[in-house]
């Protein structure tokens, strides 16, 4: 979960207008506005405190208010990481905020949506890292192996799949948390050499791909027998999530465009990626798209691409020729985008079943049902990305791009 932040402000108009500015900054957080006497209370979750007051001339106790309140919360039982956003101060008393705890000292004159959006970011890094390595010391404590990597120092599980554990991870050479990707103790028991290239085959697809809406690559590499990628750590989460929590047409429009940019580098690469969902599509701060995942990537340059392929992939978003084992190219990735867009603008996907045979049977031989009347002048694009011959659908991502924007 992002950590929560809390308005600690004793003026409720500027506590009211800097609560819009984070709900802008940052939409996908839980806000809440306290006195800043009140104590920002506990919590399993991580907690920023944007901490409103004067860090100049005395207070009570012949300190400045802002210093008092920087040492109350320093003894809450869990402590707050406090950004100080100073009424009245100077450099002396940014030195004493800082002094006093706080992770960022931001004079109220100075304030810009760019201070506290930066501002922001590393707060709710150091909260979640404060969280997640309590989490571990609790876990070491009782008896968990958390050394699992030896340059990476563990903080918590993201995510398990019967192959791999995603772990939140940190390194003493960076300032920033990572998912760090380990293959499972048992991936090459009978397979060796399948194990030994199960990361590998997708740090090679992807680390020489740069652009803002593919996952960066940190590291790879090998450790007692296990691969491992040290990658973008999202905070905010998955596409899936926010698809849950109810998503307007408007945002999901975006984000579909998001993914059709990232898919046209992908598949200029010679890629396919073959695994795309929404649990697969991160999110970053601003709203941005991320594909990860590329652990079943194709490479279309590979001239035994021709070849019946095994069946791996979520049945939800399985293209008909997929579901088939037959050849696949970028045609089919458009035909899962299809399936995402069909779930944004009906809030349901195209295809349901009592098993993933049953999904897939009617992925192959059966039309979706149509979409609601409010958003019907879609349906031409969605019927071409959901056809069931490759033929019929668009031929790039930038095509779908160009009939995105004349459906809007």
């Amino acid at each position: 979960m992002p950590p929560r932040i809390t308005i600690a402000s004793a003026n409720p108009s500027f506590a009211t207008w800097l609560e819009r500015l984070v709900g802008t900054l940052r939409p996908f957080h839980a806000t809440s506005t306290i006195d800043p006497r009140e104590p920002p209370g506990s919590s399993e979750d991580p907690t920023v405190v944007l901490l409103h007051a004067s860090f100049c001339g005395p207070g009570q106790g012949g300190e400045p208010e802002g210093v008092s309140l920087l040492r109350r919360y320093a003894q809450c039982a869990d402590p707050p990481v406090v950004v100080a956003i100073a009424e009245e101060g100077n450099e002396l008393a940014a030195v004493d905020a800082m002094r006093g705890g706080a992770c960022d000292y931001l004079p109220r004159g100075l304030l810009s949506p760019e201070r506290l959006g930066d501002a922001l970011r590393n707060a709710t890094n150091l909260a979640e890292r404060r969280a997640a390595v309590a989490h571990r010391d609790a876990a070491l404590a009782a008896g968990s192996e958390w050394d699992v990597i030896p340059q990476y120092q563990v903080l918590r599980v993201l995510g398990e799949s019967s192959n791999s554990t995603v772990y939140l991870a940190c390194a003493p050479d960076m300032d920033q948390n990572v998912a760090l990707k380990v293959t499972s103790c048992e991936a090459g028991e009978g397979h060796p050499a399948r194990a030994s290239e199960q990361l590998a085959r997708e740090y090679q697809s992807i680390a020489s791909i740069v652009h803002p809406g593919i996952v960066d690559i940190y590291d790879y590499g090998t450790h007692a027998g296990r691969e491992y990628l040290a990658m973008e750590y999202f905070p905010r989460g998955d596409l899936g999530t926010r698809l849950r929590g109810g998503c307007p047409v408007a945002a999901g429009l975006e984000y579909a465009r998001g993914i059709a940019s990232a898919l046209q580098v992908v598949h200029e690469a010679g890629l396919v990626h073959r695994d795309l969902k929404p649990q697969n599509v991160m999110l970053r701060d601003d709203d941005q798209v991320v594909l990860i995942d590329f652990g079943l990537a194709k490479d279309l340059h590979n001239v035994g691409s021709t070849r019946t392929q095994a069946l791996r992939g979520s049945p939800y978003f399985m293209s008909p020729e997929q579901a088939q084992g037959l050849p696949v190219d970028r045609r089919s990735d458009l035909y899962a985008l299809g399936v995402i867009l069909y779930e944004v603008l009906a809030r349901r996907k195209p295809f349901y079943g009592e098993n993933a045979i049953e999904i897939l049977q009617k992925h192959v031989a059966e039309a979706p049902p149509a979409l609601p009347d409010e958003v019907a002048g879609f349906q031409p694009v969605v019927d071409r990305l959901l056809a069931k011959s490759p033929n019929d659908r668009y031929d790039t991502a930038d095509e779908l791009l160009a009939a995105l924007g004349d459906a809007a």
